[in-house]
């Protein structure tokens, strides 16, 4: 949010301000209308990508869980299969192997008991444990059982239900979903076992025996870990699927007794891939369960492909790239506005700036061509106004001239001999001060004789004659130009003072930098072309000196240039030396 708060400041705002003080006119509106279009598009792009990638990702999420579901179902019907037979193991001791399942006599139910001791000998697929055995005779409404759990009246009771069928006025025989000769499983629920399985079979009496249910209860606590083991080991997806990788490494599975865990695989894994399947079948009202999750790290193995990486972080960085290019681009087009309006409104203040001199001097010029100057004074005057305006103007065309070369010279090297300050800012003073007077200010020298400087004497002066050329145009009338020199350890340092409005903190920075100019320097009727302190500072750097400005003692601004420097007294010493190394007397001893 607060990269998007900036970016709406950076698009509302204008341009930055040329040294005119004006805000460039935007305009850039096609552009930027292109630019908008273009970041819509590429947003539309990327969402429409993502969508579809997104869609194709989910397609394939819900393929792998089809083929959860359908392992699922594949489990519960092995285990239904796996019961069933057992069952069929056990209740085929009834009536001998009679095709019809009928009995003129009713049967003992130990008889059931023997055949599950059987079963459980041979090592079947399942064990069977069954919690009691049971036959009812619907004539009687007779309820007999045997085995290690008595059954509660409730579960008498629910067994009755259960076995009696949905209308007790029609009989299970006779009830249109019942076949002959099968047998039927049946659920529900119970507090003390868990859901208990009800699996029952009817013989039909004959020669006057009655009809009879027979059937035993039993739980999933009764199936042993070698049932659930054997029954993972079937195929529950086809072989083309799977590559023949073992239902262990693919599948993860859990069974359920309605809340309680009853048996886990290898890998007990809850995954996004996972389906639920009712372990005795849709037909009967069962909370047994099965849950059957396929490893993620085998998901992409049942898919042509494999499974589609998401392109989410991919398209967002391309998203993001993209809006970067076209705000880089925005920014860059806005730039090369503003930096076309600060060359045009820098012409046209150098243009002045060049015309004030040169109009004074075509003044002067035609009047002494024209001889309208016969007084030897006025012709004096009328020679060094020419003279005065040359060198401004040569002055101005050298600024020009260094502020195009300033990005191309590298630091210079200090000049063999330090130059004596005084006598070059005392001759640049007393040049000034023409100028100087035309603005109505004074010029006052406070300088330390004794300073030398380690910079050219022509950088020097073109330096300080910038900074008193500023001070003249922003300083207020019948105020006064105070410059000093002072050392400061081995440095040396000139100020430049004036009486004016100073320079706010937060500016004083910035004013150092080509074409700023203050909002005040902007309103006044002063010209300036905004190069001038670039370039001082420009010359102080190439001696490594420094360029800064502060408060000055009295109020108003104070310009300070530092460059190497020492007194003269050592100048003459370190002269001295250098002479007596020089000299034969002293390689001589004399």
């Amino acid at each position: 949010m607060i990269g998007v708060t900036l970016l709406r400041r950076f698009l509302a705002r204008g341009g930055p301000a040329t040294p005119s003080g004006r805000t460039p006119h935007v305009r850039a509106t096609g552009l930027l209308v292109v630019l908008a279009l273009a970041l819509l598009a590429t947003i539309a792009l990327t969402a429409q990508a993502w969508i579809a990638s997104r869609a194709q990702r989910r397609a394939a999420e819900e393929a792998v869980r089809d083929y959860a579901r359908f392992a699922a179902n594949n489990y519960a019907m092995d285990t239904q299969r796996a019961l069933r037979q057992s069952a069929l193991a056990i209740f085929s001791w009834l009536g001998g192997k009679s095709s019809r399942l009928e009995a003129d006599s009713l049967f003992d139910i130990r008889v059931l008991q023997e055949a599950a001791s059987e079963v459980r000998r041979c090592e079947c697929m399942w064990d069977p444990d069954p919690l009691y055995f049971f036959r009812y005779v619907p004539s009687t409404n007779e309820l007999i059982t045997v085995g290690p759990h008595t059954p509660s009246p409730m579960e008498r009771a629910v067994l009755r239900d259960s076995v009696r069928g949905d209308d007790p006025k029609t009989p299970l025989f006779a009830a249109p979903n019942v076949l002959r000769g099968a047998f039927y499983m049946m659920s529900f629920q119970d507090t003390l076992a868990g859901e208990q399985i009800l699996l029952l079979t009817a013989l039909h009496g004959v020669r006057g025996a009655p009809d009879a249910i027979y059937g035993f209860a039993s739980s999933l606590s009764s199936f042993s870990p070698h049932t659930f083991g054997a029954i993972m080991s079937m195929p529950l997806l086809p072989p083309s699927l799977t590559k023949n990788v073992r239902n262990d490494s693919l599948f993860s599975v859990k069974v359920w007794d309605k809340n309680r865990l009853v048996y886990e695989s290898r890998y007990a894994k809850d995954t996004l891939y996972g389906a639920y399947a009712s372990l005795w079948g849709p037909g009967i009202k069962s909370r047994s369960i099965v849950q059957v999750s396929i490893l993620p790290s085998m998901a992409s193995r049942l898919l042509i492909g494999g499974m589609p990486e998401t392109r989410a972080p991919l398209l967002l960085a391309l998203c993001v790239l993209t809006c970067a290019l076209l705000l880089s681009a925005y920014i860059l087009t806005r730039r090369a506005q503003d930096l076309s309006a600060i060359r045009d409104d820098f012409t046209s203040s150098v243009s002045h700036e060049l015309r004030t001199p040169l109009a004074e001097i075509m003044v002067y010029a035609e009047m002494l061509q024209l001889g309208r100057v016969h007084a030897p004074d006025e012709r004096t005057h009328a020679v060094s106004v020419i003279v005065r305006e040359a060198r401004h103007l040569t002055h101005l065309i050298d600024n020009v001239l260094l502020f195009s070369r300033a990005s191309r010279e590298k630091p210079t090297a200090p000049p063999a001999h330090p130059l004596p300050l005084a006598p070059l800012v005392h001759e640049l003073v007393r040049t000034f001060a023409p100028l100087a007077r035309q603005h109505r200010i004074s010029i006052r020298e406070d300088l330390d004789e004794s300073l030398a400087a380690s910079i050219s004497a022509p950088v020097l002066r073109h330096a300080l004659l910038n900074l008193l050329d500023n001070a003249a145009k922003y300083a207020p009338p019948s105020s006064v130009i105070t410059v000093s020199t002072v050392r400061h350890w081995e440095q040396v340092r000139i100020y430049v003072d004036d009486q004016g409005a100073g320079v706010p903190i937060s500016e004083r920075q910035r004013i150092w930098e080509p074409y700023v100019r203050l909002a005040r320097e902007v309103s006044s009727s002063s010209t300036g072309s905004g190069i001038g302190l670039s370039v001082v500072r420009h010359l102080v750097e190439r001696y490594k000196g420094r360029a800064w400005v502060e408060d000055a003692p009295d109020g108003g601004a104070r310009f300070v240039i530092e460059v190497p420097g020492l007194s003269m007294s050592r100048l003459a010493e370190q002269d001295v030396g250098s002479y007596a190394e020089q000299s034969p007397a002293a390689h001589s001893g004399d």
